[in-house]
């Protein structure tokens, strides 16, 4: 059996350790795993609530780190700007490293390595199918497929995404996305990851939650009385 697997979901451990900024929007929000969600007119302290990691939009740029909570081969990154529009990133860059779960992210010395040079995002939508499913050739649009580790191509895809990024109806936008995915799942367009759970003991009274790498963390175990 294979699943995907969002490596930097908060159910399998994922966090956002350091952030430049969260003035408008927590950073926290990056690794929840439910759907973002938008209720135009509603305000805390922050401003407009929004669902979303959100700053005050720095010069040079802001950054946020994740720390993944399991351990994987990346197949695809979802940079979800969906419900920003006039203030959502104009492009981003993905970075990478290996550390000790206890080293300090945010130092100097940390050995990043660019995994995804910098793309243009679009607003209030996914940006996975251009730049993960999206054909490396195209001279109208040379940043398409640049997340495209693979080289999978396939021009009807690259057509449903231009239109999904046009699309302003919901319904409409969704069934697109449906179609695009649909041709890229039946291709192999990607791989998805594979997990197995072990279990090295049972027992009514605790409750942990398994990793994906099988590792135990023992702040995931919670006694049941």
């Amino acid at each position: 059996m294979t699943m995907s697997v969002n490596l930097a979901s908060r159910t399998v451990g994922g966090s956002v350790v350091a952030a430049s900024d969260e003035s408008f929007g927590f950073k926290e929000r990056l690794v929840d795993p439910s759907e973002p969600a938008f209720t135009p007119g509603t305000y805390d302290l922050r401003g407009e609530v929004v669902d979303g990691w959100e700053t005050r939009r720095h010069t040079g740029g802001d950054w946020a780190i994740v720390r993944l909570g399991v351990g994987g081969r990346l197949h695809a990154i979802d940079v979800d700007t969906r419900f920003f529009t006039g203030n959502h990133p104009t492009g981003c860059r993905i970075d990478a490293c290996v550390l000790d779960p206890v080293a300090e992210a945010t130092a100097a010395t940390v050995p990043w390595t660019t995994v995804v040079e910098t793309v243009a995002l679009k607003s209030d939508s996914h940006n996975v199918l251009h730049d993960i499913m999206g054909c490396r050739d195209d001279a109208k649009d040379a940043t398409r497929g640049e997340a495209n580790l693979g080289g999978y191509c396939n021009k009807q895809v690259d057509a449903l995404t231009d239109k999904i990024l046009l699309e302003t109806d919901d319904a409409k936008r969704d069934q697109l996305i449906k179609q695009a995915f649909e041709i890229g799942i039946k291709e192999y367009g990607y791989i998805p990851l594979h997990q197995q759970a072990l279990a090295w003991g049972v027992s009514k009274k605790v409750k942990l939650t398994q990793r994906a790498d099988n590792q135990v963390l023992l702040y995931w175990a919670t006694k049941q009385e």
